[in-house]
């Protein structure tokens, strides 16, 4: 886990500088947001999924990465709703 963890994190940084280097390379965003998902990080996920939708509304592969983090997190609200009915 700890391995993973730390090339995730390099993966992130490597994909930063591919922003820094072009900021207009919607693949990039869509690929940093993938990493901030697999790290959990939904938020940071979702806007690079909407930057790179902002750059390029005809590159549909954020669209589903973006609905698919929304859909999963709306099952996860259920669940939790659900869980604290129970209680």
């Amino acid at each position: 886990m700890r391995r993973r963890c730390y090339s995730l994190q390099r993966a992130l940084q490597e994909y930063d500088s591919a922003i820094k280097s072009n900021p207009h390379n919607t693949v990039v965003f869509n690929n940093r947001g993938k990493v901030f998902e697999k790290l959990d990080n939904y938020a940071s996920a979702i806007n690079d999924y909407s930057k790179a939708i902002e750059l390029d509304p005809n590159y549909d592969t954020p669209y589903s990465n973006r609905g698919l983090i929304s859909k999963n997190m709306k099952n996860s609200l259920v669940r939790n709703r659900r869980d604290i009915e129970y209680l």
